[in-house]
């Protein structure tokens, strides 16, 4: 005896529809975060005009964190290794705090970088500054290549930005220290943080910017 078929009804269409629709949703976030790894973790080291190390925590002592503690550490070692031969460090200032840049242009110094190699980039308050002030400092020295120089999940975001400001050729290198227990929670953060980079709006890039400070 041939059993009938069950009817769909609109509910069960919905459910099956909503369940593909997650499935296909999750399967894509889990491909971009794999992206954000696979590329973070693949260096690209080629000689570039310059290395640009995105700030992070500086005491108001000015002692460097760990995560840009290990920034700094491979802009040295890449430094020394004449994938560059200018290095700029960019951040800000927290309430309160002590100025990123200032902070990590002195700790290059201590460990044996020419003071007269390093830019401070003193307005780097997040990702899209560093890359238009970094656009800016190219302009001034008649740069065309830099290199990007941060963690492993911050490497996407920060070529895409790099890019959308019209530095073409951009290089980047990942630190292999400065481990955070909040690496799944931050990289869900770079998934986000990405999609907003790819949509927002950008200065011409055949427009003069004003001045920006920067200091050597």
């Amino acid at each position: 005896m041939v059993k009938a078929a069950k009817k769909r009804t609109p509910l069960r269409l919905a459910i099956r529809l909503a369940f593909y629709t997650g499935v296909i949703g999750l399967t894509g976030i889990l491909l971009h975060l794999g992206v954000i790894i696979y590329t973070g973790c693949n260096d690209d080291t080629r000689p570039r005009d310059v290395g640009v190390v995105l700030g992070n925590y500086v005491s108001p002592e000015g002692v460097v964190g760990s995560v840009v503690k290990g920034r700094l550490d491979r802009a040295i070692e890449l430094y020394n290794a004449e994938a560059f031969h200018h290095i700029i460090v960019s951040g800000s200032t927290a309430p309160g705090g002590y100025n990123e840049a200032r902070g990590m242009r002195e700790y290059l110094i201590a460990h044996g970088i020419p003071q007269d190699v390093i830019i401070a980039d003193p307005n780097g308050i997040n990702t899209y500054f560093t890359a238009r002030n970094t656009r800016e400092i190219l302009r001034q020295h008649n740069w065309t290549s830099a290199i990007a120089i941060s963690q492993y999940y911050h490497i996407l975001r920060c070529r895409l930005a790099f890019r959308r400001m019209g530095i073409s050729d951009v290089g980047s290198a990942h630190a292999p220290e400065g481990r955070e227990m909040r690496e799944p929670f931050i990289l869900c953060r770079e998934f986000v943080a990405f999609y907003w980079y790819l949509i927002r709006e950008y200065p011409d890039v055949t427009d003069q910017l004003s001045g920006l400070p920067v200091s050597r």
